[in-house]
């Protein structure tokens, strides 16, 4: 995983598993614009219906995200990172300074 400085922005962390969420790239240094174009001012890992909108984007950004396969960064062309690595910037987003 390349490594991205932190922002100050930081995200409220919610527990929702009947909101919709939304895409953002894991390596935006800001995790502020969603793929459909909607602001993000929180992260919630529990939603598990996905924006039909950001679905869009994803397919036509990254075509493995739906298949079976490794997903590849359109930001820099590099493997997507792990589960691992993306919980722990979801830590890095929703701590305070």
């Amino acid at each position: 995983m390349s490594s991205q400085p932190v922002t100050d922005t930081r995200l409220e962390l919610r527990s929702d598993p009947s909101e919709i969420t939304h895409i953002v790239c894991c390596r935006d240094p800001e995790w502020k614009n969603t793929w459909c174009g909607a602001d993000a001012d929180h992260v919630n890992p529990a939603a598990t219906d996905l924006c039909s909108m950001c679905i869009d984007v994803a397919t036509q950004r990254l075509p493995s995200f739906l298949a079976n396969e490794p997903t590849i960064c359109p930001m820099d062309f590099e493997r997507c990172p792990d589960e691992h690595e993306v919980d722990l910037r979801i830590l890095r987003e929703v701590s305070p300074d």
